[in-house]
């Protein structure tokens, strides 16, 4: 009888343990599998229907993914976007300033520039700067935006140095050579007249040696202000004695002041008085 008891005692405890005993890893009940919940089974992943999201019907009649709709969106908004900046009117130029002019009228400037009432977004510095620079009287132009409408236009002019005259027109001329209006009256001008048959017109550029000459001169004798020019014969000057003297283009300014006085002295000395005195000719001096 002890004997049954122990072995019904050791088959209950086997039986025990067997019974909590864990399952297998990666084995599930046929309830989760759909059998007893009343759910279709797959015989594989590849006959499972796709999930949807929500309101992705309408991308996949299109034959759009999602990635092509996001840019979609983004490049409507942004040609909105450009839209509202290129039509808006707070984008125009309303306010524009022209600085730097001493004798230019800043309104000529303004409506030369041609950008009242454009929008700032078609304004090109560049070409706005190249329409400045053809009035001659201006050497150099900037040219500066800033949102939402304003403009701004750097002016520098041309400094005159001295008035070179043709056909009985006076124009201005600066170091470069370049011919311009004639806006003021200079104080104490030097006179360049031209004396070749040429017409001449804004803008054109004159000989700089011709200039830089006829200032060297002017130096050495303060009281000659108007001079002469002809391609053929050179400069042409007159004394305060009414006496004209001639030299040439390349010559030597102190040189010719030099032998100029020499030859005063000579004449004075003889008593003598010539109404022209030719210093063309190297050393020698001439007159008649």
């Amino acid at each position: 009888m002890a004997g049954r008891t122990r072995m019904r005692r050791t088959t209950t405890a086997k039986t025990k343990a067997r019974r909590r005993k864990p399952a297998p890893q990666g084995r599930r009940s046929s309830e989760r599998l759909g059998k007893s919940a009343g759910m279709k089974r797959y015989d594989s992943a590849l006959d499972r229907p796709k999930r949807v999201k929500p309101g992705a019907g309408l991308l996949f009649r299109l034959g759009m993914k999602p990635y092509q709709a996001s840019g979609s969106v983004l490049l409507l908004l942004l040609i909105a976007l450009l839209t509202f900046f290129f039509q808006s009117p707070n984008f125009y130029v309303w306010r524009l300033s022209v600085t730097g002019t001493e004798w230019l009228d800043p309104e000529h400037v303004r409506r030369m520039s041609g950008l009242d009432g454009l929008s700032i977004f078609y304004v090109n510095p560049d070409q706005v700067a190249d329409v400045v620079l053809n009035l001659p009287s201006v050497k150099r132009v900037g040219v500066r935006c800033q949102l939402p409408s304003s403009v701004a236009i750097y002016v520098t002019e041309r400094v005159p140095l001295a008035i070179w005259q043709n056909q009985g027109v006076q124009y201005w001329v600066d170091e470069s050579g370049m011919l311009f209006e004639r806006f003021a009256d200079m104080a104490d001008p030097v006179v360049i007249v031209e004396q070749d048959d040429i017409t001449r017109r804004p803008g054109e550029l004159v000989d700089t040696r011709v200039l830089n000459k006829v200032l060297e001169l002017h130096t050495l004798l303060p009281e000659v202000s108007a001079f002469g020019y002809s391609r053929a014969d050179g400069l042409l000057f007159k004394m305060a004695n009414n006496r004209q003297v001639w030299a040439k283009v390349d010559c030597d300014a102190v040189k010719v002041v030099s032998a100029l006085v020499a030859v005063e002295d000579d004449l004075a000395a003889r008593q003598l008085s010539p109404g022209v005195v030719d210093l063309r000719f190297g050393t020698r001096a001439f007159w008649r």
